[in-house]
């Protein structure tokens, strides 16, 4: 039996990317006998096939070591896998891999992120906090040379959390999917690449910055000194954020957000889309409260730093509860362009490859489902051609 992989997944699973730019981006088609003798084979496009494929090396001597020959296409698809190949012995055709060549993609990141920081009425640099949900309840302790949790920092972290709270969701952020055209709809492809799970990082001074609206109005801030990293393999930098005294538009390529939303009313995401089994956002809050409030009292604190830590928390989950409810239900939307400072590895990677063909990048990233008790929420977006 013959066994054909595109970039490691089978049949129906896999994508091609169509030439950009004068430049054509390879896949890699693996073969190998999983039962019975070697097999020399002629590797082609089916002839029900709706794109032509081209390989390197069109015939194969296959063993049950993998023997791998690359592969691309001239043209993208009209409909997802309406396109096939074939591995041919003769006049029998061995095997067959159907797949999907796709235009103008963008590669999807998704996950957790922290940003401990102060808010109204505290001062947005305050690295205590005094009278907000995010600082009154937070994290000095009675003697300010050994504070309970470290200063509030406001920078936005995807790994690496600093002082991650009990009942908080870990958090991380990596490459969930590929995004692309194909024909006149987008589809989503979650494997079929390289790059899909690696990690993803935001560089280690960014910063949610409207300065009290010193900088920015409250909802369009920046992401100051913005840097986006995907593994050791892509970096990418923004233009310095500059003020934004007014709405619009914003004054550089920095990520600027466009207002401040609820996720009900605005859409798309459900919290199914991220693990979450409540139907919409509203409810998703008052769960999250609700459980959470029933970890802290049930919670043993094993010191007194810890004492303190959990009985601010249960204060503000009294004190605050719908605070904290508001907050989870918001979204703020940040675009720019990553346009400087931009380094791409692509190894084997095609998405990888399209991204290196381009000069900068639109940047879209969403960031909701905050909750001010844990100082974490969720994130999602994309990169890909401006």
């Amino acid at each position: 039996m013959l066994s054909m992989l595109l970039n490691g997944i089978s049949s129906g699973q896999g994508f091609l990317i169509a030439p950009s730019g004068g430049q054509v981006f390879s896949g890699t088609l693996s073969l190998s006998i999983t039962a019975g003798p070697d097999v020399d084979v002629v590797l082609r496009t089916a002839a029900t096939s709706a794109t032509p494929v081209f390989f390197d090396n069109t015939s194969v001597h296959v063993t049950v070591v993998p023997t791998t020959v690359k592969l691309h296409a001239t043209t993208g698809s009209a409909a997802v896998n309406d396109t096939v190949i074939e591995a041919v012995s003769g006049t029998t055709v061995l095997a067959q891999l159907t797949l999907t060549v796709v235009q103008k993609p963008v590669l999807r990141y998704s996950g957790r992120f922290q940003c401990r920081l102060a808010s109204d009425p505290d001062p947005f640099n305050d690295p205590w906090g005094a009278n907000s949900s995010f600082g009154m309840y937070a994290v000095q302790g009675p003697d300010p040379a050994h504070p309970d949790e470290p200063p509030l920092d406001r920078i936005v972290r995807f790994h690496d959390p600093v002082a991650l709270r009990p009942f908080s969701d870990p958090i991380g952020v990596s490459v969930s999917a590929i995004e692309a055209q194909v024909g006149t709809g987008t589809t989503t492809f979650k494997i079929g690449d390289s790059v899909a799970g690696l990690p993803v990082r935001l560089g280690s001074n960014c910063k949610f910055e409207s300065q009290d609206g010193a900088f920015a109005q409250a909802g369009f801030e920046a992401i100051s000194d913005f840097e986006f990293r995907i593994g050791t393999a892509f970096l990418g930098r923004s233009a310095p954020a500059a003020v934004r005294p007014a709405g619009d538009p914003p004054p550089s390529t920095a990520p600027y957000a466009d207002g401040v939303f609820r996720l009900d009313e605005v859409g798309p995401w459900k919290p199914g889309d991220f693990g979450y089994p409540e139907p919409n956002w509203m409810q998703h809050a008052t769960a999250v409260v609700t459980a959470k409030k029933a970890a802290l009292l049930a919670q043993a604190p094993t010191t007194p730093a810890e004492t303190r830590i959990r009985d601010r928390r249960v204060q503000e989950h009294n004190n605050n509860l719908s605070g904290i409810r508001f907050a989870l239900r918001l979204v703020e939307r940040y675009s720019g362009l990553i346009d400087r400072d931009i380094t791409v590895v692509p190894g084997d990677s095609a998405m990888l490859a399209y991204l290196a063909s381009l000069a900068q990048y639109a940047y879209l990233g969403e960031f909701f489902n905050f909750d001010s008790d844990t100082h974490c929420g969720t994130a999602t977006g994309t990169i890909g051609a401006s």
